[in-house]
This record gives C-alpha cells, structure tokens and sequence, in this order.
C-alpha cells in the first residue's frame, strides 16, 4: 500500500511516538489556540470566514479576548453581525453576546484576506462574582448571504479564565456499558445511558460534586437550554459509604432521550468536573492536549466526549494512533452523511492502528454497510 503523504516508507516493527492526552487538575494557560470554523464540505465557490482566537489577563481580573477574521475572497463581516463574543458564566449561564470592535492597528488597514484583528476587553467580576470556570466561543457572519452563522471553535467551547483552587479530582471516564471498566465505551446511541465517572482522592469531602454537559450542537442564545450554555448534574458515590481515605468514584448516569433531545441536537457532546466544598472553594477537571503546531505546549481543553448518534445504523465514533498506543483523534473530525474525516500530519517510520465503532440500535448487523477505511492525500486529493 502506498501512503504518499508521508516520507519514503513505514517500518512496521518500528517504535512509534503518538501525542497523548492526560486528565490533570485545572492550571492556568494563556496558550493561544487556532481553530478554523471553515466548512470541511462546503459545495459554493466562496469560503466561509475563518476566526483564529484567544485571550489574556490584562490587570486583575480584567481579560482581553481577540480573534482575527479572516475571509480568503476579502468579504466583509456582515455589517448587521459582525464578530460577536460569548461568554459563559461558571454557573453555566450563557451571556448576552458581545459586539467585538476592530484593533486601533487594524483601522486603517483592513485587508480580510490577510485577517483584520477584532478585540473586547472586559472586567470579570463586574458581571460575576466568585470562584468558577468560565467557557467562551465566537461567532461570525460575512456580507454574503451564502454561509450560516460560523462558530470558533466548531464545536463545544473554549475554556476561559479560571479563577479557583484546584485539586483532589483525578481521573474520569464515559461509558454505555458501564459498570464494565475494562472496556468503557463513550459513544451510543440518543437513547441509551451514558455513565459519567469521576475519581476523588482526598479525605475531605467535598459538598457536591458535578459533571457539567457542553452541547453537541451550538446556537446563539442566552442562558440554558440543549444548545446554549452549560447543564450541570449533581453526582453521587457509587459506594453508600465511601471510605474517603482512599480513591472514591463518584457517577452520574443520563439518557438523553429522557432529557428532551432531539436529532438536531445531538453529535459530540464536550464536558467537564466540577466539586464544591463547604466553605465554597471550587474545582475542576479537565483534559489536556498537545499542541503540536506550537512546540508541543499544553492546550487545555473539555473532555471530548460522548459522541450521541441517532437510532439509525452508523459509524459512531473512531480511535486512530499507534499500535502500540491507541488514542481517540477529535481535533479535524468532521462528519458528513455517514462518513467521519479525519486530517492528520504522518511521518515515516509510524506504525498506523485503525478502529471503527459501528452500532445498529436492533443489534443486528447490517453486512452491506461493513466501514471502509479511505485514505486520500490532503495534498492532491487523490
């Protein structure tokens, strides 16, 4: 088989090196993230704008958060939309939008193609006060009227500003089939059970500990709903009488049929963990990715998962790494029909595992629609 993408060759008995991701305790980052909201299958001659996107502490708790617009045909943002920022508040509440101004640098140079900088900076604890986790996303909308409304990133949110202690909360997992811990399976069906686990390692005990759902589906909007904002579940241990000397799991089990969802709003949810002690303190975990486009630095990001599908016979969800190390792969999934893409960079000398989770909801497989594994060189496309 050949794989022209990559160098000269793959060694197959060859040890392999794969990017890895870890479950760690809430730590500051002001690593800035890149993510385009450019449609994957887009079938009209003009792109939609793309927003590359970040934050900073400026003093205290005021923030600075920017994105540069970017529009390879040079379109404007629409005038009536323009570039909006959305916060979402540590409750889970998502706020009024914010109306983002071009950079004082960008005023008299504005060239969409090469990006226009946007910017909006804002005191915290002006419109929250206390502890907590906050979430953000941007939106878009060029002057066209061939694209919809585009997000950044694409799907879930950006973790935001963290202002708390952290600690005690180590591990998680997902699971369709819990409680069988070997193999956890975080991705079914709208309506099976989905059983969220956290693992708490400390002998003080905590108030309540939360497991806190990101839509699969984002809208604009305010407050909380199945695609705006954050919805939060209280969890409980799984023994009766914990021993909190040692590692005590706490769970949490939804169906999201039972909850109200619908088709539309379903896909690949994002969550986190959230624990509250008596005198209020508050923390949190979540997931950490490399970067590899920036020096392999620290992203920190949600947990990125479950993937909920529809009843119908489908690929559900995939994992690709090394064979020797195998790691779910969410950043450059699309989906289209019923196909998942992937994007990624190869080198030689890398050894290449596959595995594809295919569901029916009656059980019985369809052999006609056994998965097929497509490789195409992003280069030529061929």
């Amino acid at each position: 088989m050949e794989f022209p993408w990559v160098d000269d060759k793959i060694i197959i008995d060859g040890e392999v090196i794969m990017s890895s991701k870890e479950s760690i305790l809430g730590i500051e980052s002001d690593t800035e993230t890149d993510i385009s909201t450019g449609d994957l299958f887009s079938e009209t001659t003009q792109t939609p704008p793309s927003l590359h996107s970040s934050y900073n502490l400026t003093s205290g708790s005021t923030y600075n958060f920017y994105t540069t617009y970017q529009d390879f045909e040079n379109n404007a943002p629409d005038p009536n939309y323009s570039v909006k920022l959305h916060l979402i508040n540590p409750d889970g509440t998502a706020l009024s939008p914010y109306q983002m101004s071009v950079h004082p640098n960008y005023v008299g140079d504005v060239n969409y193609k090469d990006g226009v900088l946007y910017n909006y900076t804002i005191d915290l604890d002006t419109i929250y006060q206390g502890q907590g986790l906050w979430h953000y996303y941007f939106s878009t909308k060029d002057n066209t009227g061939v694209h919809d409304i585009q997000f950044t990133p694409n799907t879930g949110y950006m973790l935001g500003p963290r202002i708390f202690s952290s600690q005690y909360m180590l591990l998680e997992y997902v699971s369709t089939n819990y409680p069988d811990e070997e193999y956890s399976r975080p991705s079914g069906f709208i309506n099976d059970n989905f059983t969220f686990v956290s693992t708490w390692w400390s002998e003080i005990i905590p108030d309540n500990v939360y497991m806190y759902l990101i839509p699969a589906n984002i809208t604009t909007g305010i407050g909380v709903s199945n695609t705006v904002g954050i919805r939060e579940f209280e969890m409980s241990p799984v023994e009766q009488s914990p021993d909190y000397s040692s590692f005590v799991d706490y769970y949490v089990t939804i169906n999201f049929t039972e909850l109200g969802y619908d088709d539309n709003e379903i896909g690949r949810f994002n969550h986190y963990y959230g624990a509250v002690y008596d005198n209020g303190n508050k923390t949190y975990l979540y997931n950490v990715d490399i970067d590899n486009e920036e020096y392999f630095d620290d992203i920190y990001v949600d947990f990125r998962n479950p993937y909920v599908g529809t009843t119908e016979a489908q690929i559900l969800d995939y994992h690709f790494g090394g064979a020797n190390f195998l790691t779910s792969v969410l950043f450059g999934l699309g989906r289209r029909d019923n196909t998942l893409t992937g994007n990624w960079i190869l080198f030689s000398e890398m050894q290449l595992r596959f595995e594809v989770i295919y569901m029916e909801s009656s059980g019985h497989p369809r052999l006609e629609n056994f998965p097929q594994l497509i490789f195409t060189n992003g280069a030529d496309g061929e």
